[in-house]
């Protein structure tokens, strides 16, 4: 209890705002803040103002089970950072911001995006309690003190955002101002700042302190924001959203504009003009989907509800019956709940849209698509189906662009999706970036041998860049030429009832040509120019001898878990002189 009084006090001491009163009302426009003069008026202005007004924010927030769990924890330092880290983790009674209990990027970012926050004012809400406001002034406080700004310039550790091997002895700074986790901060705080607002906790005094730090937040975000990517889209938004949220700064329409306008340049930057997102990943298109809704729900932009739309129609095109979609890329697949939280986010966008009205009520009012075969030629993604409902069967296919830092070299894979189950999940992810063990794990997913896909003596394909050949509703066909001395022709053929593959590969390269299978967990039987696991036949045929090998095979639909499942290959020796050419018939 003694040592819980010193510490409470060196913080009230240490942890002092970053600026005095005055300098605070300095970044206030009196207008905005009905002519407050005192931290005392300026407590009473925000308490009586109207939040379930602005628009875009949740007009009311509850809590869960869940949030009350982490709400807890949160007491005793056992800060939730990660879904896939659990159970959390101690970081001290004198919380250690720099603890690094597994050395993934993910683990440290995340530490700073303070996920238990909205859960301890959820709890607050929920029970009156005092102990959760408290606590969070108390760690609020604790992270300004401990983590202060570096300097007005970002710098990646070790010279990276996600990917690589990261500098262990970076500053520290780095992690916590790393732009994604202050967009985060960013976008979380105002509902904090809601549910906490009326506590006896949230004093003047600490009002003057949370305003100073999220101005801070506002002014290094415009000039940090990242150059390229769905990082740039997430902390364009964030800005635009707390602008909003807190019109009382000065800057806050300057920040306002030069955020809308990234996000309306972004809109043909970063999506094809098919309406797929540059990044080729399903779940993170699926995330910038949402992100656009929520921009025209603040924004009623023509440009940016056309280019949605496009986007909400690849998302629902590519869905297979059971509401999963394929996890090309760093795919990760999400709950059929969570899925139908954004197809009805789309939905509130497009009320009159019937396609989207049948997915959000899964099947129950409007209709599907009436087509059967669908390609998106900008992104290289391609769709077969035999119709809509729980017992047809789907192809989808990924042969189009490189992509960018979430696609992975995975040129011409497939998966297939029949009798209510997926008979061939591509690899996913498992997990991003860190130290050399956490690199090896995520390496093991980056390789083209594990996706259905076309190897030269198992390596790797430096782009995954096609080239469509053509396309009708029963067959594609596409080219790709990254192996040194090798071309392949890949030509699907698409039956109803079964799946072909003719694959060509010519040119003088030398070696061994692997045509590569991924099943879903379960047996797998091979017999020479066969190989049959779960719910799928694969037979091949070829004019130069060829076998079936049995290969590792695991797949991750979830950070940081895997599921082994049987895989195999077929391998044909090539000389220069040869053309291989293998015919493979998938039955299912």
């Amino acid at each position: 209890m003694k040592n819980r009084f010193l510490l409470l006090l060196a913080l009230a001491v240490c942890a002092c705002s970053p600026r005095s009163g005055d300098d605070v009302f300095s970044l206030l426009n009196r207008k905005e803040t009905g002519g407050a003069r005192t931290p005392e008026e300026l407590l009473a202005h925000f308490r009586a103002r109207d939040y379930s007004a602005i628009p875009g924010w949740p007009k009311e927030l509850h809590a869960t089970a869940r949030d009350m769990r982490i709400a807890d924890e949160a007491l005793e330092h056992i800060l939730f950072v990660h879904d896939s880290y659990q159970p959390s983790y101690f970081y001290g009674k004198d919380i250690d911001w720099q603890y690094w209990p597994v050395k993934d990027n993910e683990l440290r970012w995340q530490l700073h995006r303070q996920k238990w926050f909205t859960p301890m004012g959820l709890a607050y809400k929920e029970t009156g309690d005092e102990k959760y406001a408290r606590e969070w002034v108390l760690q609020y406080r604790d992270w300004i003190a401990k983590n202060p700004n570096g300097g007005p310039a970002w710098q990646q550790p070790g010279g990276v955002v996600s990917a690589g091997e990261i500098a262990l002895d970076a500053p520290n700074w780095e992690f916590a101002w790393r732009p994604l986790e202050v967009s985060s901060r960013l976008e979380a705080q105002p509902n904090q700042f809601r549910l906490f607002l009326n506590s006896p906790s949230f004093t003047p005094e600490f009002l003057m302190e949370f305003l100073a730090n999220y101005h801070e937040h506002l002014s290094f975000l415009s000039k940090n924001i990242a150059p390229e990517g769905n990082h740039r889209l997430f902390e364009a938004f964030s800005i635009l959203r707390g602008t909003i949220f807190f019109p009382e700064f000065k800057e806050s329409k300057r920040w306002y504009r030069e955020a809308l306008k990234i996000l309306r340049d972004e809109l043909d930057i970063q999506i094809y003009p098919d309406g797929v997102q540059s990044e080729l990943d399903p779940a993170y298109h699926m995330s910038m989907a949402k992100l656009y809704a929520s921009v025209l729900d603040v924004v009623p932009d023509p440009a940016i509800r056309e280019k949605l739309h496009a986007m909400v129609e690849f998302t629902l095109g590519i869905t297979y019956p059971d509401y999963t979609y394929p996890c090309f890329g760093d795919c990760r697949v999400a709950s059929k709940g969570s899925f139908l939280g954004f197809i009805k986010i789309w939905q509130k966008a497009f009320p009159d849209d019937e396609h989207i009205r049948w997915f959000a009520t899964e099947g129950r009012e409007g209709s599907p698509w009436s087509w059967k075969a669908k390609a998106w030629h900008d992104a290289g993604f391609y769709l077969f189906r035999t119709g809509w409902g729980p017992d047809d069967t789907v192809v989808a296919i990924k042969a189009g662009k490189a992509g960018a830092w979430h696609a992975q070299p995975d040129y011409g894979t497939f998966e297939i999706w029949h009798a209510g189950r997926n008979l061939s999940p591509d690899s996913g992810s498992f997990i991003y970036a860190g130290d050399e063990e956490v690199m090896r794990q995520r390496n093991w997913f980056r390789q083209t041998r594990v996706h259905n896909a076309l190897t030269l003596n198992n390596e790797n394909v430096a782009t995954a860049d096609c080239c469509e050949l053509s396309f009708t509703d029963s067959t594609l066909v596409f080219e790709h030429a990254d192996y040194e001395g090798l071309t392949h022709r890949r030509s699907y053929i698409w039956r109803g009832s079964s799946l072909e593959l003719l694959d060509e590969a010519f040119g003088p390269a030398e070696g061994t040509v692997g045509i590569h299978f991924h099943f879903a967990p379960g047996e797998l039987r091979l017999g020479g120019d066969v190989a049959e696991g779960p719910g799928l036949r694969v037979q091949c045929s070829s004019a130069l001898p060829g076998q079936f090998h049995g290969e590792e095979g695991w797949y991750s639909q979830i950070y940081r878990k895997k599921t082994e499942r049987p895989s195999a290959v077929y391998e044909v020796q090539k000389s220069a002189s040869d053309t291989v050419r293998v015919r493979s018939v998938l039955s299912f």
